[in-house]
């Protein structure tokens, strides 16, 4: 008897596990956030070296994939103290963007004072777009300098969890990055350094400009965001009788009538779609548990 407690319990285990990993991928796609095609979004340059000092600034929109975020060091370029850990801060003048509609933007970093740092790292351009397969980015290009270092019709996408948290991000270099590295030696961009490319002068005077394409969006940049509004119901004419009006029941209102109502006022119901996964996936655990809780009782009653 008690081998058979263990063994029911045991399934009963199995089943549960089973259904927590059938729901959790479920609630998590329900957490994320949806692109709004008629929003403004914004997008900033992030650029690391890789000489000594690491000069950086990540510019990702998520605090968990940059620790400067929400700070006033969020801004600047910055490194750590080898000595202190503490951050330090590197001359240097950024311009962001806000995205508004479909178009070309063009984040920058001027007068950089990188402290004799030439390496380039990883360069990149986060934004906080929610990912989502209907905004595209093409047209991508880096200037460093006053010269063009690459371009992109199509670039390289940030696909990992922890950077894509807060938004899309589009990556025109990283070392760690090895498909990357191909794609741009492809080009006749090759890494010079043992971390990177050495494409920066180092002198206090650097500049950095990343342009892009956007398209997607319900609406072009410079001109206004167009909601979409629900048609106004053409109300029926009415016609004029000489015989008399019957008399309604409205103690029992049509299931049309209601629905009217509900549409007029702005309200939407709610439906049971989103959760059929759900619960489909419980019963199943259920009924999985009670075949097991069956099978074990008639096991236990033939011995």
């Amino acid at each position: 008897m008690i081998k058979s407690r263990k063994k029911w319990i045991s399934l009963f285990m199995t089943g549960i596990l089973v259904t927590g990993c059938l729901i959790n991928p479920m609630a998590a796609e329900a957490k994320r956030k949806k692109v709004d095609l008629n929003g403004t979004y914004h997008a900033a340059l992030g650029i690391s070296t890789a000489t000594s000092l690491w000069i950086n600034r990540n510019a990702y929109y998520s605090k968990k994939a940059n620790v400067y975020f929400g700070t006033d060091q969020w801004n600047m370029l910055m490194s750590e103290n080898s000595e202190t850990g503490e951050p330090e801060e590197h001359k240097g003048n950024f311009t962001d963007v806000v995205i508004k509609g479909n178009g070309t933007y063009t984040v920058k970093l001027k007068k950089a004072d990188f402290e004799g740092e030439t390496t380039i790292n990883i360069l990149h351009v986060a934004t906080d777009i929610p990912a989502n397969n209907k905004i595209k980015f093409s047209n991508v290009s880096a200037k460093i300098n006053g010269k063009t270092i690459v371009t992109f019709d199509e670039p390289y996408m940030e696909e990992k969890e922890q950077y894509l948290s807060a938004g899309m991000d589009i990556i025109l270099m990283n070392h760690q990055r090895k498909e990357l590295v191909q794609q741009l030696s492809g080009r006749g961009v090759k890494e010079s350094s043992a971390n990177g490319y050495d494409l920066l002068t180092g002198a206090g005077n650097d500049t950095v400009e990343v342009k892009f394409t956007v398209d997607g969006f319900n609406y072009d940049k410079g001109k206004k965001q167009t909601k979409e509004v629900e048609p106004t119901p053409t109300p029926t004419p009415e016609v004029e009788t000489e015989e008399p009006v019957p008399t309604v029941d409205v103690s029992s209102p049509k299931p049309d009538s209601v629905d009217s109502e509900e549409k007029n006022s702005g309200v939407t119901k709610n439906t049971p779609t989103a959760s059929v996964p759900i619960i489909a996936v419980v019963v199943t655990a259920i009924a999985f548990c009670g075949v097991v809780i069956v099978i074990v009782n008639s096991r236990s009653r033939r011995k």
